[in-house]
C-alpha cells in the first residue's frame, strides 16, 4: 500500500490534476504543462529512491537468509522499525542467532572430548595453531597414565572412565585459564602451558600428580594411579617451530620417563 501510494502521488497525481483541470477549462497550456512534467520526472526519481529505501531491508534479509541456508555465520543484522520490513529483519535476526548458536555448539562438540570435557585432538591442534600464529610460546606436556590397562582389566572400563575424568579434573584444577588441556586419546593427555618454560611446567605437573596421589583416581595393588610425562618447548627463540616436532620431542621425553620408572619425573 505504501509503495502504491508513493508511486501514485509522486507520478500520476500531478499529470491527472493537470489533465483534469485543462479538460474542465476546455483549454491547454504548455507553459503549465512543462513545469508539471518536470515535477513528474522529479517525482518519479523520488519514488524510485523511496522504493529502494523500502526494499533495502528486504534485500538485507534475503541475503542473510541465503547465508543461513548455506550454513555460514551470519553477521549482525541492523534493527528495523515497527513496520513489516522491520519485523522481517527481526525474524531473520532470530533465525541467524539460532543458527550461530547451533554452529557454535557443533564446533564445540567437534573440538571436545565427550568423556572428560577437555579438548580433543582437533580442538587442541586448532588452539595451538592459533597460539603460534599470534606469536605465542610455551611448553607442550604429554602425559601418559601408568598401569592404566590394569585399571580396565581388574576394575572394569567404568572405573577406567572415572579415573580419566578424575585426571582431567586434576588438570583443570591446577592449570591456568591461559593453558590448554586435551585428551589426546586413550589414557594420554596433552597440556600446552602458555608462556611457561619446561621447568615451571614440570612443577605444575608434579603438583597435579601429588594431588592425584592424595585423592587417587584409582588404586592398583593399593597404589594410586599416576602418570609419566614428557616436555618440549613450542614457539619462541628456543622452541620448536611447529606442534608436530614439539609433540615428537615430548614423546621421546615421555618414553625415557617410562623406561626409567613409572611416574618418575623426567630429567
Amino acid at each position: 500500500m505504501r509503495i502504491f501510494l508513493l508511486c501514485f502521488v509522486s507520478v500520476h497525481l500531478p499529470i491527472l490534476a493537470f489533465a483534469g483541470t485543462m479538460a474542465w477549462l476546455g483549454t491547454w497550456s504548455w507553459a503549465v504543462f512543462w513545469p508539471i512534467l518536470l515535477a513528474t520526472v522529479l517525482g518519479t526519481g523520488a519514488a524510485i529512491l523511496g522504493m529502494a529505501g523500502l526494499l533495502k531491508p528486504i534485500g538485507i534479509a534475503t541475503e542473510q537468509l541465503r547465508r543461513v541456508q548455506r550454513g555460514e555465520m551470519v553477521e549482525r543484522i541492523p534493527e528495523g522499525g515497527p513496520d513489516m520490513a522491520g519485523q522481517l529483519l527481526a525474524a531473520v535476526e532470530l533465525a541467524a542467532q539460532a543458527t550461530r548458536e547451533r554452529m557454535e555448539k557443533v564446533r564445540s562438540l567437534a573440538g571436545s572430548d565427550p568423556l572428560t570435557g577437555l579438548l580433543n585432538r582437533r580442538g587442541l591442534n586448532e588452539s595451538l595453531q592459533a597460539a603460534l600464529a599470534s606469536g605465542g610460546s610455551g611448553t607442550i606436556a604429554v602425559l601418559d597414565c601408568d598401569r592404566f590397562k590394569q585399571v580396565n582389566d581388574t576394575l572394569g572400563h567404568a572405573a577406567g572412565d572415572r579415573a580419566l575424568r578424575a585426571i582431567a579434573g586434576g588438570i583443570r584444577a591446577h592449570t591456568r585459564e591461559a593453558d590448554t588441556a586435551a585428551r589426546w586419546g586413550g589414557d594420554e593427555f596433552v597440556i600446552y602451558f602458555a608462556d611457561l618454560d619446561p621447568d615451571a611446567a614440570g612443577q605444575v605437573l608434579v603438583r597435579i600428580r601429588d594431588a592425584l596421589h592424595q585423592q587417587p583416581a584409582a588404586l592398583i595393588d593399593d597404589r594410586p594411579l599416576g602418570f609419566s610425562f614428557g616436555l618440549a618447548r613450542l614457539g619462541g627463540a628456543q622452541g620448536h617451530r611447529d606442534s608436530n616436532s614439539a609433540f615428537d620431542a615430548a614423546d621421546r621425553e615421555l618414553y625415557r620417563a617410562k623406561q626409567a620408572c613409572r611416574g618418575a619425573i623426567p630429567a
